[in-house]
């Protein structure tokens, strides 16, 4: 098998543990043919097509678990404000803020902070047609706390205008979830199909 990864330490411990097989290794892609792929010595590739070649290495995508109803009732509060943004209707969006919180987004390399207000704010009547799909969404619960990270696609009239990942912090207020921070980053090497 030739070597596909470039690595600088040339180093790959492999733990067999049952049927889990952990690769650790400070490998990265190949991707570009200026690149030439630097060959592992032989008693490291060997171990390494192995650990490759092991039942637990191999990738299949697992069906997405069910959301709990708890899930949904986070999400839900994440999909008002997207409801909110595809409807330019303000006063949804604030429904689900929390009075204080804050939106980080990261545009070109640059963190550009709101206060919710401000964030609202950017909200207005227009002709485009705004719609953010998320999709995959993982959701952590811990008592009156939450968080959602999601990958997302931004569309404007129907096609995608960016992509990107949102992360949502929210948290319980007067049996609510209610949105406290919400970051996300944004990028235009979107997948094919979205």
């Amino acid at each position: 098998m030739p070597a596909l990864f470039h690595t600088s330490a040339h180093k790959v411990r492999l733990i067999l543990a049952g049927t889990a097989v952990w690769c650790i290794a400070a490998f990265t892609p190949v991707r570009a043919a200026a690149q030439t792929p630097v060959a592992l010595p032989p008693e490291e590739q060997a171990v390494l097509d192995r650990a490759l070649s092991h039942p637990a290495a191999q990738t299949t995508a697992a069906p997405s678990p069910a959301l709990t109803p708890e899930d949904q009732a986070v999400l839900a509060s994440f999909q008002g404000v997207l409801d909110g943004i595809g409807k330019r209707d303000p006063a949804l969006i604030r429904e689900q803020l929390l009075p204080g919180g804050m939106a980080t987004l990261l545009r070109n390399g640059q963190a550009v902070q709101l206060h919710f207000d401000a964030f609202v704010a950017h909200i207005h009547p227009g002709p485009e047609k705004y719609e953010e799909r998320i999709h995959d969404p993982l959701i952590r619960i811990d008592d009156d706390i939450a968080i959602i990270w999601a990958p997302y696609d931004f569309l404007v009239n129907g096609k995608v205008e960016h992509c990107g990942t949102d992360v949502v912090n929210l948290l319980r207020h007067d049996g609510r979830w209610l949105i406290s921070g919400i970051a996300d980053n944004s990028h235009n090497s979107c997948p094919a199909g979205k």
